[in-house]
């Protein structure tokens, strides 16, 4: 997917993130949930590639 903002075209990136259930639980307005970690920690891009309004980072 293509997107826009203010003249600054960016393309759309998703990542599907494989997760497993742990042995952590929370609870949330009375209702228990099992938390769910990720199989792989996704790799980050390298520095100096991400730009923030014109700005290198």
């Amino acid at each position: 997917m293509k997107l826009n903002f203010m003249g600054a075209t960016y393309l759309n990136s998703n990542h599907s993130v494989v997760t497993l259930p742990s042995d952590l639980t929370g609870k949330f307005l009375g209702k228990t949930y099992i938390l769910r970690r990720p199989l792989e920690t996704p790799q980050q891009p390298k520095l100096g590639l991400r730009k923030y309004r014109g700005v290198n980072y």
